[in-house]
């Protein structure tokens, strides 16, 4: 009997609409695994003050919990850029080693960043920045700033 492919689960970018990874998943799926974007609830929040880390991750660790939980699947979470922060966060204690000491099944295989940020536990962003934020952060706005057009982090480069 083999073993079944792991499931994906990608947590977004700060700035990335779930949909930027439609392709990806399409491709995923064709090539035989299962996989799903955890939309995250600070991206355009209507609320910016009230949209944090701790909530993305909240949501995050919702999303996951059933596939582990009531279906016993293995996953591994797929980071891209601030969604490492979260996505770690929501990961932590259900890795599949953890939760077999317990007898349990699934759980998460691994963490993969992808441009990621991989904070220390106990830690903020912040700090591992020296305490400064990169430019392109405004203060209570969680979207993308619009002096910087999305197709500057998204669209088709050009290589000289």
């Amino acid at each position: 009997m083999s073993t079944p492919k792991p499931t994906i689960v990608i947590v977004p970018g700060a700035f990335t609409s779930s949909s930027a990874y439609d392709t990806l998943v399409t491709q995923l799926h064709e090539a035989g695994y299962l996989a799903t974007v955890t939309p995250l609830p600070s991206f355009n929040s209507a609320e910016p003050s009230k949209a944090t880390c701790s909530a993305d991750a909240a949501a995050i660790r919702q999303r996951i919990l059933p596939l582990i939980e009531k279906e016993g699947r293995e996953l591994i979470m797929l980071c891209h850029s601030y969604g490492g922060i979260p996505g770690g966060g929501a990961a932590a204690g259900l890795s599949t080693m953890t939760r077999a000491r317990e007898g349990l099944e699934g759980g998460v295989l691994g963490l993969a960043y992808v441009a990621g940020f991989v904070v220390p536990e106990n830690a903020t962003l912040l700090q591992v920045m020296g305490g400064k934020h990169a430019p392109y952060v405004v203060s209570d706005n969680v979207s993308l700033p619009p002096h910087l057009p999305s197709a500057s982090l998204y669209g088709p480069r050009k290589l000289k």
